[in-house]
């Protein structure tokens, strides 16, 4: 199969990808229960007794997911970054942005880079 924003001749099984994917855990003191999520296929949650079962449980949903899939989500952790960003403003917030980056003397890029950190 082919992973989404991969070279197309490039495959990788979905249990590799499954192994390669982010999860996040959470812990339900009411339910006294671990939540776990596929971050990369953001809907595919699963639970369980601990973190390590609701990881477990979470990638056996995502490997169902994936198998229904042509087109693999590539994991975080193969994702290249270019450095760019299209931000859309409203005209308001625009010339907000440009007025505050003038009066500081900086660029609108560094001024919105500096709000990030």
């Amino acid at each position: 199969m082919t992973r989404k924003g991969r070279d197309p001749g490039e495959t990788t099984s979905p249990e590799k990808l499954v192994r390669e994917y982010r999860y996040v855990v959470d812990y339900d003191p009411q339910s006294d229960r671990h939540k776990a999520r596929c971050v990369e296929l953001g809907d595919v949650v699963a639970e369980g007794m601990s973190d390590i079962e609701a990881i477990r449980n979470t990638q056996e949903a995502a490997l169902r997911r994936l198998k229904g899939l042509t087109e693999l989500p590539t994991p975080l952790c193969r994702r290249s970054y270019g450095g760019k960003v299209l931000l859309r403003l409203t005209p308001e917030k625009h010339r907000e942005v440009a007025e505050e980056a003038d009066r500081l003397g900086v660029s609108m890029n560094d001024y919105i880079t500096s709000k990030l950190k």
